[in-house]
């Protein structure tokens, strides 16, 4: 993907648009990224009975359902003592055994994508000297995905005539190693890896060390938000030292695209996430705050390798 970066841009003022036609009424059927600690917990919880096993999510309720009954059975004359501790001793036990069938719950569930951690960047990394063998797309893709859909839920929010199609995804990998002076690595999309890029063209291209906004977030480590000129304007084309070759390839109608590098555990830049827009443009602070939504899911990629 290709772009110029913008420079930090000062806070729009009120009452200045978010991008074109936008709304602010949360879409209907579109969940909103969790903004305070309470809805990311919420989120969380709801996300760990979804992916429970049935048996698990089957203990959980049914011990729910008995410690609220003995906790009624309190309420319940006579009150006996004997009928009070025994109650309140069923109760108190079902109740812990419910919690930690919970707890137990959102453990083993896939790694949340609730939170959202600072933008990626800083420091330059070193390029592998070496490929090595990247985790399989079909465990990569459901995190990119996610990072798509974020985003889109996000930018729906700003303006209603974003679609699903609009907002697109990819991830580029390494395919040829670098050489001794740490260049001649190439970049490509696996073809598992690039989502709602309809076509072919686009999805083969390639970019090497410091080419399109994905070259130059693998070269320095750096997030990039890069954004198109007006129909016609060759800016971000010289200014990524893109060929004629990946113009050609590159959607007529992208207007921005914001590259994330993927660091591995160790570190070390392994790759290149893109997501990026068709048709819609927005502010440099909607971007940013895309960047952050999306890099929370860029970060989980990341520990995978």
């Amino acid at each position: 993907m290709s772009g110029a970066t913008l420079p930090p841009a000062t806070p729009s003022p009120a009452g200045s648009p978010k991008g074109a036609g936008a709304t602010t009424p949360t879409p209907s059927g579109s969940p909103s990224t969790p903004t305070t600690p309470q809805e990311t917990l919420l989120q969380g919880a709801l996300a760990a009975m979804k992916d429970a096993p049935p048996p698990l999510k089957a203990g959980i309720f049914g011990c729910l359902i008995i410690g609220v009954l003995a906790l009624a059975v309190l309420g319940i004359p006579p009150y006996a003592a004997s009928k009070e501790l025994y109650a309140l001793v069923i109760a108190a036990v079902f109740l812990l055994v419910c919690v930690v069938l919970f707890v137990y719950a959102y453990t083993i569930r896939p790694p949340s994508h609730d939170g959202i951690p600072p933008r990626p960047g800083g420091t330059p990394q070193p390029i592998p000297p070496a490929l090595k063998p990247a985790p399989d797309p079909r465990v990569i893709r459901p995190f990119l995905d996610d990072a798509r859909t974020n985003v889109r839920n996000y930018l729906h929010q700003l303006d209603s005539a974003v679609t699903d199609d609009d907002v697109r995804a990819n991830l580029f990998l390494p395919v040829k190693a670098a050489d001794a002076a740490g260049g001649g690595v190439t970049l490509a999309i696996p073809s598992q890896l690039c989502l709602r890029m309809n076509l072919a063209d686009e999805r083969d291209i390639t970019f090497g060390v410091g080419e399109g906004a994905t070259g130059q977030a693998y070269q320095k480590g750096e997030v990039l938000i890069a954004c198109r000129g007006a129909p016609g304007s060759t800016d971000w084309d010289s200014k990524y030292r893109l060929t004629p070759e990946q113009v050609r390839r590159i959607h007529p109608d992208l207007k921005w695209v914001i590259s994330l590098p993927v660091k591995s555990v160790a570190g070390t830049i392994v790759g290149v996430a893109n997501v990026d827009c068709l048709k819609h443009v927005f502010t440099y602070d909607d971007l940013e705050r895309s960047s952050d939504i999306a890099g929370a899911f860029v970060g989980l990629i990341g520990n995978l390798f």
